[in-house]
């Protein structure tokens, strides 16, 4: 069997469902026929990069553009998705 190879939209794509369907680590993967160990891998790399884009569009008031919230809540919202995916 052939292996199947994403894209990076695809991969934020299916990081997104995770994030805004509120569907557990195993239905992400089972839907998309991937290895849980892959998504944490993918999640990983979007979020290690998606740090150093935010750090350069800071502006002078500390926010972020866009949602207007600190990266500090964003940390604590990942956080807390991977505590209560945990449990399923």
């Amino acid at each position: 069997m052939k292996r199947k190879r994403y894209s990076p939209e695809q991969k934020v794509s299916i990081i997104r469902d995770y994030f805004e369907k509120d569907i557990s680590v195993s239905d992400i993967c089972e839907k998309y026929r991937i290895h849980p160990n892959q998504f944490y891998c993918w999640k990983i790399e979007l979020f290690e990069g998606a740090v150093e884009t935010l750090a350069k569009s800071r502006n002078p008031t500390g926010f972020f553009h866009g949602n207007g919230k600190p990266l500090s809540s964003i940390g604590r919202i990942i956080s807390m998705k991977d505590t209560a995916g945990s449990h399923t």
